[in-house]
């Protein structure tokens, strides 16, 4: 039993890589080549539509030629783990990352760009429930400020989020642009371009969550080097209510004094 097992194994694999790569001379006993032929492009078109629906941009703004190198390589050389077809794309997104060598002529933003588009799609599939009502935001700096649940913040070096086939940024920015995504309870997608400051506080709360808007703001005078952090308080509430009013954050809650 364990050597037909081992046996069929070998077939397995032999069958999977031949379908991966076109130029794979080992043709598994007993699969015609016009067969063999007909299951490639079946799985590669498969594999092609995934990426076009996921990474919409990248599809329109690379040459038909490199996006399927792109995809090509990607199928051949990548070995996804995600069960799930919606998560596929990440693993896209992790080959590009991880792969030791890029394509010619391809933009040095694309993994950048492959990042933000797969955040709109991870943000619509994030199980997080959508958030209860809470308190409003009358005494935010003693009490605890909440984030919308689905919320992610990334820094890119490019403006991700303004590229099409009519905007190709050629140099990075000369400072980073920081951008959040989250998922608006009618079930859209919210997308904010977010100041420094604004990101270091979002980016603080991500980190230390459950603590006083005071903390958080006094934590924040100390990341961005302020000398008096009684000047930050003086208009934190402000500070935090327009995050609320953009939807960053959802409300606030009584601080537990004993956590």
């Amino acid at each position: 039993m364990t050597q037909h097992k081992s046996r069929l194994a070998q077939q397995q694999f032999e069958f999977t890589s031949a379908l991966r790569d076109p130029d794979c001379t080992t043709i598994p006993a007993g699969v015609p080549h016009e067969r063999l032929e007909v299951y490639r492009e079946l799985f590669f078109n498969n594999v092609r539509g995934i990426l076009e629906s996921a990474f919409p941009v990248i599809h329109e703004i690379l040459p038909t030629e490199l996006s399927e190198t792109l995809a090509r390589r990607f199928f051949r050389e990548h070995s996804s783990h995600t069960p799930e077809f919606p998560r596929f794309p990440r693993e896209f997104l992790l080959w590009l990352e991880q792969r030791e060598m890029a394509e010619e002529g391809e933009p040095p933003f694309l993994y950048q760009l492959a990042l933000w588009e797969w955040t709109e799609l991870d943000v619509l599939l994030d199980p997080a429930a959508e958030p209860q009502p809470a308190g409003a935001m009358d005494d935010v700096l003693a009490q605890v400020p909440l984030l919308a649940p689905t919320l992610q913040l990334h820094a890119f070096d490019y403006p991700v989020h303004r590229i099409s086939a009519d905007f190709i940024p050629e140099e990075p920015l000369e400072t980073q642009v920081y951008l959040v995504a989250f998922r608006t309870p009618d079930e859209g997608i919210e997308f904010i371009e977010l100041n420094q400051a604004s990101a270091a506080l979002v980016q603080v709360m991500l980190e230390s969550p459950g603590k006083t808007g005071e903390e958080y703001l006094r934590a924040l005078a100390e990341l961005m080097g302020y000398a008096d952090a009684e000047q930050l308080l003086g208009f934190g509430r402000e500070f935090f209510n327009d995050l609320y009013q953009q939807g960053v954050l959802v409300g606030t809650l009584e601080h537990n004094k004993s956590e």
